[in-house]
């Protein structure tokens, strides 16, 4: 009870606080206890049930999460505090008082309800995916509460949400009148300007269909909220299958740790609640890519999947070839299946080619708002290969070094098992080699790369088969750092979603706001590739000799 009194005091003081200055209180404000005490029960049922304990029990056990809010009796303080620009303003001030509980109050709880994993009944595989998937659906569905808050949609957002609105109430795709009625003003508080496709004056996104259509329930039960809620989903699911593919090759706790370490790092911690084609082209990919190694009795289910990689986005052709390829491989002596795959797999394509070149009059539609020539468009990029690792705005291992890992992890998948070293491989490269020599490598704006995201879990498949193989000491102290030093810029970019948009100015929001309070330039240490690729060889070189050598390093100690 006495946490629960902490919260409520708390809670009054804030809020009385806050409605005592100068700047217009937010619904949040209101909706605070609803939210606090939803997410406590949220996370109180799966427990109870994963442990066999009565609900009210696990609820009483989590409640110390509540102490938390401590924090809001800070605000008087906070105020008159001077933070770096832009957010050096009072509601701001009071935004991040209030979200520095929330966040301190979830990962107290996140912490809790990972402890009450481990008193779980179900041991098997099955079991301990479904608490998985439970677990990151939870925590994604609570931290967007406060993302969605924060940052409106943006991007290919809001055509996505402008298409699924056109689905649900025009049963068509259309977007003119949707942009002459101004529909979007239910999801976006600016002006939206048409960036669509002119085809005898109806206007049809660009985007790939089949994400709108498949979240066009979703938008007709709650909109971008109801949205949301299944991006999260898409997202618990992606932690849920790199469980299922690690827990066939490594040891179990290898294999938890590896999801955990996947779902609470960036990139897909950053786009569990974003709008966009990535979370869904991950499961249709890993899940597909899991049957095809270790659950070939789900035929039915991998027929449709590899299908829907097709149409999930262009980019994702490589892949699906070599999806189609690796399951007629696996197939290739029961020939039936195999070519009821193959058919499928076909008859899928002509369906999209055909349904495209009705539309757009186009095979394959242009992906971008103007029209950008081949040539232009893909390059060998080298500058791209190491961006998408070591920018600092862009590059995934800025945000989660220890991916770096992925290097010696290699090195132990291949003596454990071959056959799933080479599959990984060969799905891999081809995709990498495309989306690096991309024109906007990046994907656009914000922290890690983007088109990483259907693939991340290559890269915490390697890296946990490092994990798997590491014995040494002083490896286990390199791959704590490494971890914590991520969970650590989780934790910064949960606090404060704003710096979730790096601009490609050249500077890492986060280090520029930090060098800006320690009056020390801590952004030149890192390379800007895609800003500054000239002036940033020699920062490159050093971060690409570090990682190569901290692989040597755990591959000597454990081999």
């Amino acid at each position: 009870m006495v946490y629960h009194i902490i919260f409520v005091i708390a809670y009054i003081f804030f809020a009385a606080f806050f409605l005592n200055q100068p700047v217009e209180a937010p619904l949040g404000l209101y909706c605070m206890p609803v939210a606090v005490y939803a997410l406590l029960y949220a996370a109180s049922f799966p427990a109870a049930r994963m442990t066999g304990r009565k609900v009210k029990d696990v609820f009483r056990g989590f409640s110390p999460a509540l102490a938390a809010f401590l924090v809001l009796f800070s605000a008087p303080f906070a105020v008159k505090a001077d933070i770096p620009d832009p957010h050096n303003f009072l509601l701001r001030k009071l935004e991040l008082t209030a979200a520095a509980g929330y966040i301190f109050y979830l990962i107290v709880l996140t912490v809790k309800f990972l402890h009450s994993m481990k008193d779980s009944e179900g041991g098997i595989i099955k079991e301990k995916f479904r608490n998985i998937v439970i677990f990151f659906f939870v925590f994604y569905f609570a931290l967007s509460l406060w993302f969605n808050y924060a940052n409106k949609p943006v991007g290919d957002e809001p055509s996505y949400l402008i298409t699924a609105h056109s689905i649900v109430f025009d049963r068509d795709l259309d977007l003119k009148n949707n942009y002459e009625n101004r529909d979007y003003k239910k999801f976006y508080d600016r002006e939206l300007k048409p960036h669509e496709i002119n085809i005898n004056g109806k206007l049809y996104s660009y985007h790939p269909v089949l994400f709108p259509a498949v979240i066009s329930p979703f938008y007709l039960a709650a909109g971008r909220a109801g949205v949301t809620f299944f991006i999260n989903l898409l997202a618990a699911l992606i932690c849920g299958l790199v469980y299922l593919l690690c827990a066939r090759v490594f040891k179990e706790k290898s294999a938890v740790i590896t999801s955990l370490l996947t779902g609470l790092s960036l990139p897909l911690l950053l786009f569990s609640n974003q709008v966009c084609t990535e979370t869904l082209s991950g499961v249709l990919i890993l899940g597909s890519f899991v049957i095809i190694l270790f659950y070939r009795e789900k035929f039915a289910l991998l027929c449709v999947s590899a299908a829907l990689v097709l149409w999930a986005h262009p980019r994702n052709i490589p892949l699906w070839g070599i999806l189609c390829l690796l399951a007629v491989i696996e197939y290739r002596r029961e020939i039936k299946k195999a070519a009821v795959f193959a058919g499928t797999q076909l008859l899928s394509a002509a369906m999209l080619f055909t349904f495209n070149f009705m539309i757009f009059g186009k095979f394959i539609p242009r992906q971008t708002q103007a029209e950008i020539p081949l040539s232009e468009a893909f390059k060998i990029n080298i500058t791209g290969m190491l961006g998408l690792f070591f920018d600092q705005e862009f590059g995934m291992l800025i945000y989660t070094p220890v991916f770096m890992l992925a290097l010696a992890g290699a090195f132990f998948l291949y003596k454990k098992s071959r056959k799933v070293f080479y599959y990984s491989f060969f799905l891999f490269i081809p995709y990498f080699i495309m989306i690096s020599s991309w024109l906007d490598w990046r994907g656009g704006g914000g922290s890690s790369p983007r088109f990483f995201v259907p693939v991340i879990f290559f890269f915490a498949f390697f890296t946990g088969a490092a994990l798997d193989a590491v014995r040494d000491k002083a490896s286990r102290v390199v791959f704590t750092a490494l971890i914590a030093a991520g969970f650590l810029y989780s934790a910064v970019i949960m606090l404060v979603p704003w710096f979730r948009w790096n601009k490609g100015a050249g500077d890492n929001w986060v280090l520029k706001l930090i060098s800006e309070a320690a009056n020390t330039d801590f952004t030149a240490l890192f390379p800007s590739l895609w800003a500054a690729p000239e002036s940033s060889l020699i920062t490159t070189a050093v971060w690409v000799v570090i990682a190569i050598a901290v692989n040597i390093f755990i591959v000597l100690r454990n081999r």
